[in-house]
């Protein structure tokens, strides 16, 4: 997407010469070269005569992208409200939005994984980003690409002076709506939805989980260059990470191509250096300005930085695996006498026909094959990337984006003025670590450091559900791309980390719906326990206000059973306690018959004794009587002293005790009042999303009524 950005830098110069030479440096390369997710391989290359970039590409002959979808995708449209923010009359009017819809591997109840479309055709977006499909077996997922309002199909042809509704918000409400009218239809409002992106389109799915929360449950941005407003991260990043690239495969391969721009200027100065120059460079027709070769030369090296992927593709354009590698090959193995332009036009040859098919290179005429059309715009309203370039660079330099001329531009082009403020307004970015520890969750940003977009892009962890992925050799959004068996190690493993990663929001999302659906249950068996409780006593009073003979009958019988519910248990074991018990009492057992002989008497054996008592025990004995009252004494008083003893004993076992009991009571009194907190606690939840429910259904109903008012019929 930040394919269809553009090389502003280019643009700005070339409207500059035609100014004078005294400003040529100067180019406002608003790259909002957004077609993050689009650099087309047919792609336009504006003449640079526009800030906003909006491509980097040179268009070839085709006026009409033949992009082939994978199997099993149905294409639908679905009619959404021109303004989603205002309730005038002319709000109201529709247009037709096209999506792609694949259902092959879903179950119904399974998750839904959403497309945020980029700046650009549906199909082309679809048929780029493979992971998602090569995903959706394993999580029987249903699979959405849904098209940008203004891009591709989904234009309101038939509506005038509509492009200022053509905006990041009002798309984002797009996806919003027709997600929730996709579940409704397909019975399935529980389904979990992530939402992919890669470029603009990573910036959008990022967006949307920040902005709806409560639709999508996380979102993997690829690639996406959040941070490359408001002079967040440097201007110059750009072009740095471009010219890197090179420098890395090969030093002179990076020298050839500084150079290369000193000799293309000599052919302006010369007499028929534009003849020349067509001629080496093999165009169609003769070139009317050397910087449309300037503008051919940066779209190719700038385009095959952002596709340098490790396996053959077919994004921007036909190229080999590492396209730089063999860019900076041809270069090297040319003969010693070959310039440094002619080098650099080889090189740039491998981009716009890797298969030599091409017999010539029409190099100022242009169409726009993937509908791009729309960035304009969107460069010139709120999509405004500060661009520079520097000396350190194979590029030529320039000074960061000249605002004014950019106002002068968009009043001419589209009567707007740029806001260069509004996206970190709206989205936020700057401090994004500290906003966004403490307020988002379940993002993906995943960047690959040859990516000329990976400066302006998440690249540190912001916290444990806000997760950086970031590969050394990757390139824009590499890890969309389809699975290969060529792939390498390192895009493996970022992939399987992106499927653990899913997989654990998905588990996560599917415990707290079935908590929620227990709590359900649970609600829903104390409600018709109340329910019966209050027939039952309906049922009750009516006997009692009838007071019939009849009803008196069911009333006793009613009351007899309901007594022996209640209390039969009890009486039960009552009564067969007592009937035991009594039972045992009145038993009498049989009379003993003993045939052994009489005992002895005692006094048979000492007749004497029936008449001593204790006193006269030691009677005659003065010193033995006074003995047996002083131990009769002592006797006693340790009795009295065991007894004390065993008293204090006794109470205090019953002190410990009584502690122990009161402890006890206070910890089931403190668990008590815990159960009574969070019984009201839930309640007071119960309440709150109950009113919740009420008024989401008095919105719903209320926008279904407004939508078939203006002619939706359902699906």
């Amino acid at each position: 997407s930040v394919g269809s950005s553009c090389t502003f830098s280019v643009l700005q110069r070339e409207r500059e010469r035609e100014r004078g030479r005294d400003m040529e440096r100067m180019s406002t390369c608003l790259c909002l070269a957004f077609l993050l997710f689009s650099f087309v391989a047919d792609a336009m290359y504006i003449p640079r005569r526009s800030h906003h970039l909006l491509s980097w590409r040179q268009n070839r002959k085709t006026s009409k992208s033949n992009t082939e979808l994978p199997s099993h995708f149905e294409t639908r449209y679905f009619p959404q409200n021109l303004d989603h923010f205002s309730f005038q009359p002319e709000s109201y009017q529709v247009f037709h939005q096209k999506y792609l819809i694949n259902s092959h591997f879903w179950r119904k109840g399974g998750p839904i994984f959403v497309y945020t479309g980029n700046e650009g055709d549906i199909e082309w977006f679809a048929s780029n980003t493979g992971f998602m499909l090569d995903i959706a077996p394993k999580f029987q997922a249903i699979l959405v690409f849904i098209e940008h309002r203004f891009y591709g199909e989904s234009k309101p042809h038939k509506l005038a002076n509509t492009l200022g509704f053509l905006n990041s918000q009002q798309a984002l409400a797009d996806y919003a709506i027709l997600i929730r009218s996709l579940k409704h239809n397909l019975t399935s409002e529980a389904s979990p939805v992530i939402v992919f992106g890669g470029s603009y389109g990573g910036m959008l799915a990022a967006w949307f989980r920040l902005k709806y929360p409560h639709i999508a449950i996380g979102a993997l941005a690829s690639s996406a260059p959040i941070l490359n407003f408001d002079n967040i991260v440097p201007s110059s990043s750009f072009y740095d990470t471009v010219s890197q690239d090179f420098k890395n495969v090969s030093a002179n391969c990076f020298e050839v191509i500084k150079r290369s721009w000193g000799e293309m200027e000599v052919f302006s100065t010369i007499k028929d250096g534009l003849q020349e120059l067509s001629k080496m460079f093999r165009t169609c027709k003769t070139l009317h300005s050397v910087d449309s070769v300037s503008g051919w030369l940066e779209t190719a090296f700038i385009e095959t930085a952002m596709v340098n992927y490790p396996t053959p593709a077919n994004f921007m354009a036909p190229l080999p695996a590492y396209p730089v590698e063999q860019m900076c090959k041809i270069m090297d193995e040319l003969p010693l006498d070959a310039s440094n332009l002619e080098r650099a036009f080889a090189a740039a040859s491998l981009y716009y026909s890797y298969s030599g098919s091409e017999s010539c290179f029409d190099m100022e005429n242009h169409t726009d094959s993937h509908g791009l059309n729309g960035w304009g715009w969107q460069a010139c309203t709120e999509m405004v990337m500060p661009m520079s370039c520097s000396n350190h660079t194979m590029f030529r330099p320039f000074e960061s984006d000249d605002e004014k001329a950019n106002q002068e531009y968009c009043l001419r082009e589209y009567g707007v003025k740029p806001r260069p403020h509004w996206i970190t307004a709206e989205f936020g970015g700057q401090r994004i670590e500290m906003v966004l520890k403490r307020f988002g969750s379940n993002i993906i940003f995943s960047n690959g450091l040859q990516d000329p977009w990976s400066g302006g892009g998440v690249l540190k962890n912001i916290s444990s559900s806000i997760i950086a992925l970031v590969t050394r050799k990757g390139a824009h959004h590499t890890d969309l791309r389809a699975a290969t068996k060529d792939d390498p190690e390192w895009l493996k493993q970022q992939r399987r980390q992106e499927v653990a990663i899913i997989e654990k929001w998905i588990s996560e999302y599917y415990n707290d719906l079935e908590q929620e659906e227990q709590a359900k249950k649970v609600k829903e068996f104390k409600r018709s326990n109340r329910k019966f409780v209050q027939r039952a006593l309906s049922f009750f009073f009516l006997l009692m206000a009838r007071r019939s003979g009849d009803c008196m009958r069911c009333l006793v019988i009613f009351a007899v059973v309901s007594a022996l519910v209640v209390c039969g248990p009890a009486l039960y074991w009552r009564f067969n306690k007592g009937f035991v018990g009594s039972t045992r009492k009145s038993s009498v057992c049989p009379p003993c018959v003993c045939d052994c002989p009489p005992p002895v008497s005692l006094l048979e054996i000492a007749p004497g004794l029936a008449n001593l008592t204790v006193t006269d025990c030691g009677g005659d004995d003065p010193e033995l009587k006074q003995e047996m009252e002083k131990q009769f004494v002592d006797l006693l008083t340790e009795e009295l002293k065991l007894q004390e003893a065993v008293a204090d004993e006794h109470s205090r076992h019953m002190n410990v005790t009584l502690l122990e009991a009161k402890r006890v009571a206070s910890q089931y009194q403190k668990e008590a009042e815990k159960c009574n907190a969070a019984t009201e606690i839930c309640e007071s939840a119960r309440e709150r999303a109950e009113a919740l429910l009420i008024k989401e259904r008095k919105i719903t109903a209320l926008w279904e009524k407004r939508a078939r008012q203006s002619g939706w019929e359902g699906e």
